[in-house]
């Protein structure tokens, strides 16, 4: 299964769909569990020593107790864990699913960088994404070299 480029690697995920405003921007989010908690992989073209960012808005399936949780990996390594717990937001479906944005930032150490999202939540109602951006960090990198310090 591939969903605009990113390719489901474990598990199940739900694509929502709705017309009464539950996902961020449009019709539309990701539940990353299904009938079991999912991964979602995507490969990017990136350049060695370049900063870039994962943009994203988070939410949880506010079906059932229990806090939903969300692990970010980039070449394998964990950056970053997100925790929703959609009783203490009081999000709901069909009113306000309390969107929050989420920022994964990081350096390139190679010419590609795999990114991987993964529920770490058990059963049906997991942690739910939209709005996935991933782009260059405006920045240049700075070469720092040796230098002698008159005072």
């Amino acid at each position: 299964m591939s969903l605009d480029g990113w390719t489901l690697t474990s598990g199940t995920v739900d694509l929502v769909r709705s017309t009464s405003g539950t996902a961020r921007e449009g019709q539309q989010s990701i539940d990353l569990n299904g009938t079991s908690p999912g991964s979602l992989r995507r490969t990017f073209v990136t350049a060695p020593g370049w900063a870039y960012r994962l943009d994203f808005d988070l939410s949880g399936n506010p079906i059932g107790a229990g806090v939903r949780t969300l692990k970010v990996r980039v070449n394998g390594t964990e950056v970053r864990q997100f925790e929703w717990d959609p009783v203490a937001k009081g999000n709901s479906f069909h009113l306000d699913m309390k969107w929050e944005h989420q920022v994964v930032g990081f350096e390139a150490d190679s010419a590609s960088t795999t990114i991987e999202l993964t529920s770490l939540t058990l059963g049906t109602s997991g942690p739910q994404i939209d709005n996935l951006t991933f782009f260059l960090v405006e920045e240049t990198p700075v070469s720092v070299e040796s230098a002698l310090i008159l005072s």
